[in-house]
């Protein structure tokens, strides 16, 4: 916005302040009965400017006279040889708003500072009930004239101190001071508007914010690729660094706010820290809550502390700010490691219940898939080659009575663990492309046959499968089901190891 431009939306002001305060204050306007001749041309006076506003088809005269004190302030805008534009009637359109609620209370008319609105005239289309209202407002020549010199001086401050913060902008970006950097970039930002020459200031700072952004850099420096035992901690720290990008090479940026977080699997780190004097921040795994082969810390910059947004910045300053934030956002580190358990060789029968939409699997899909994985996590699976058909026919006839635990101390002498429950599969449905759903519902424990405790235990219901007949869709819901089971079961079975 050009200097004129902003003394445009001062003078508004101004007068609005002047014609306002003299209908609080004065009984001595008057009202013309007849058509006043100053409505053709305006009196001349070295002193005052006289200004005639006009508002025609004005629906109330309340309205009419608010309209045409306005048009008033516009003519001396114009007197002074200012034209408006589309920002200052967009401005404009918000200070009357302002302005004119206070007006609509107002009934009496006052002089300030030698400002006055002398007389009002109206006639009245009683066919159409609307009104055209003209009013004589004056306004004093060297009140305008001071101010417009004051508004030189604020002006020529602030492009002073914008483009100081420009300077101190870059000498800080110089000695890796991000944040110092950044806030003096958009001080500049909010300091360089609505001054004469503040354009190039302007783009300068945008310019240079996002410069500093895409040459920000995390890198990755220790700790990735670790494997640590389930409920216990990493040997190693996580470590980044922080570098601003140049044409000479990389300045490490210290004292930056930095954000650790698990985004896969779970456990204990410190998620905040600082950069040092070489740039690097570090976290330190205490404790994994999860059994898996990729468990995920992401690193990234605590944006909110670097660029913190205030609400006077333009609207277009904000928008800038906010492409920014999301440049500095996406700028990350993943660091990936394993899990385990130190095993204790437990042996694991395995007995699930298994239909498919009413029929009996004959073969056992969540069974193969359990046998599978926990042989993969160094269990025994212990089968009837182990301890028998009959054995193992029993040990089903008592789990489907609930008769298991009165059994336990005969069969802990052949296993450690079992895993018992159901899975079974129901119609799901047809999509509109032709394919038919079933739903697999699954419940699985773990027993331990020393003492009779769960210690695992899963429910997943509603697991949707897809196929071109239901006996398909079925199976396919049985291997999706299968899978979840296997995740929960292993983990947990591999948490209450460690809490033994």
């Amino acid at each position: 916005m050009t200097t004129k431009t902003r003394l445009i939306s001062w003078y508004y002001l101004v007068v609005f302040a002047v014609v306002l305060c003299q209908f609080v204050f004065s009984h001595s306007q008057s009202y013309a009965a007849k058509k006043p001749k100053w409505i053709m041309k305006p009196p001349e006076d070295r002193q005052y400017i006289y200004v005639v506003g006009v508002a025609t088809g004005a629906p109330s005269l309340q309205e009419g006279r608010r309209l045409a004190i306005s048009n008033a302030v516009s003519e001396i805008v114009q007197f002074f040889g200012y034209k408006s534009s589309v920002k200052f009637n967009e401005k404009r359109t918000e200070l009357y708003t302002k302005v004119m609620d206070q007006f609509e209370a107002i009934s009496k008319g006052a002089t300030i500072k030698g400002s006055f609105l002398d007389e009002w005239y109206f006639e009245e289309d009683k066919e159409k009930g609307t009104y055209d209202v003209f009013v004589l407002v004056r306004f004093p020549r060297e009140e305008i004239n001071r101010e417009k010199a004051r508004q030189k001086r604020k002006e020529a401050e602030k492009a002073y101190l914008s483009q100081k913060s420009l300077k101190e902008a870059k000498d800080a970006e110089a000695k890796g001071d991000i944040i110092t950097s950044f806030a003096q970039y958009i001080q500049a930002l909010r300091l360089s508007r609505d001054i004469e020459g503040g354009e190039v200031i302007h783009s300068q700072a945008v310019s240079s914010l996002n410069s500093l952004a895409s040459r920000l850099q995390i890198q990755e420096v220790s700790g990735n690729n670790q494997q640590g035992e389930l409920s216990k901690g990493l040997e190693k720290p996580l470590v980044i660094r922080v570098v601003l990008k140049g044409t000479t090479g990389e300045t490490p940026i210290k004292d930056l706010p930095i954000l650790f977080e698990f985004v896969q699997s779970s456990g204990v780190l410190t998620p905040r820290t600082r950069t040092n004097e070489n740039g690097e921040a570090s976290t330190q795994v205490t404790k994994i809550e999860s059994l898996s082969d990729e468990n995920m810390v992401k690193v990234a910059l605590d944006v909110d502390q670097i660029l913190p947004i205030t609400s006077d910045l333009a609207e277009e300053d904000l928008r800038t700010l906010s492409s920014i934030i999301t440049l500095l956002g996406e700028k990350e580190v993943v660091f990936l490691f394993g899990s385990y358990v130190t095993k204790k060789d437990l042996r694991v029968i395995i007995l699930v219940q298994e239909k498919n939409l009413e029929e009996d699997m004959w073969e056992s899909i969540v069974g193969n898939e359990l046998s599978s994985r926990l042989l993969e996590a160094g269990y025994k699976i212990i089968g009837d080659q182990d301890i028998g058909k009959t054995n193992m026919e029993r040990l089903k006839f008592a789990i489907q009575k609930d008769k298991l635990f009165s059994l336990r101390h005969e069969y802990s002498r052949l296993a450690d663990l079992i895993v018992t429950g159901s899975v079974s599969t129901r119609p799901g449905g047809q999509n509109p492309y032709g394919m038919i759903s079933s739903l697999a519902d699954a419940y699985i424990k773990v027993i331990s046959l020393k003492d009779g405790e769960v210690i695992a235990q899963t429910n997943k219901i509603g697991i949707a499968g897809f196929g071109l007949t239901e006996e398909q869709a079925g199976i396919n819901a049985l291997k999706r089901v299968s899978t979840l089971i296997a995740d929960a079961i292993i983990e947990q079975m591999g948490r209450s190891q460690v809490e033994e």
